[in-house]
């Protein structure tokens, strides 16, 4: 159906045209019909180059929306998305741009944080970008104990994020 659908358009042309058509027709639209004052902001993953190609129309989507959510998660840069830390910082920064005073905040996610300290890297990139808020996600996997296999092998070389004492603090608590 899509084939037929995307007729003689890219396949970028015809993801940016059918989610800007969606974000209108079934999310937007709808919201402000049940409440004209409703707030609807998108939150953007942490795609960068492939934003386009996905169907996010970056030069469109923020100007139909009311505001906007950077997805400042950038996991283990050794995993499938091989994301740099510092793409969290360089991202908000981005965003910000696009609608200046309208990035809501940064989202940080525990998926792919292994070790420990990629999270609380996270957690710091967004807070030096700086995002009005930040949402931690996901709460499921915050709760799971802490496994002495997610410390990073270079802890006891006296790093700014020190596991044993985060951990005691975890157990008294």
């Amino acid at each position: 159906m899509c084939i037929a659908a995307k007729g003689d358009k890219s396949w970028t042309d015809f993801r940016l045209d059918l989610m800007k058509n969606a974000a209108v027709d079934l999310v937007i639209k709808p919201a402000k019909i049940v409440n004209p004052n409703a707030k609807v902001v998108i939150k953007y993953p942490n795609w960068y180059e492939h934003f386009q190609g996905l169907g996010f129309n970056l030069e469109a989507e923020p100007k139909l929306f009311d505001g906007l959510y950077t997805g400042t998660e950038t996991r283990n840069r050794s995993s499938n998305q091989h994301l740099q830390q510092y793409l969290g910082y360089e991202v908000f920064r981005y965003f910000e741009n696009l609608k200046p005073g309208k990035n809501y905040g940064g989202w940080v996610d525990t998926g792919g944080g292994n070790p420990l300290d990629r999270y609380a890297e996270q957690l710091w990139l967004t807070l030096f970008a700086k995002a009005p808020e930040i949402t931690l996600f996901d709460i499921r996997q915050m709760m799971n104990p802490f496994s002495e296999n997610a410390r990073a092998a270079w802890q006891e070389n006296g790093t700014s994020f020190d596991f044993d004492e985060m951990k005691k603090t975890a157990e008294t608590s």
